[in-house]
């Protein structure tokens, strides 16, 4: 039961979201800017074409 509490206490998923977020952030810009790069190359080439 203590593992139960402390594994579901509001504090700590709070902590672990956070830090997950944080750590992930760098993967969420990289790969906007990744989409956002495909995009344009993408309506670069349609409009060439």
């Amino acid at each position: 039961m203590r593992v139960f509490r402390r594994r579901y206490n509001p504090i700590f998923i709070e902590e672990d979201y956070s830090y997950r977020q944080r750590r992930g952030g760098f993967f969420v810009k990289f790969l906007f800017i990744l989409v956002s790069f495909s995009l344009v190359l993408g309506a670069l080439y349609l409009f060439i074409q």
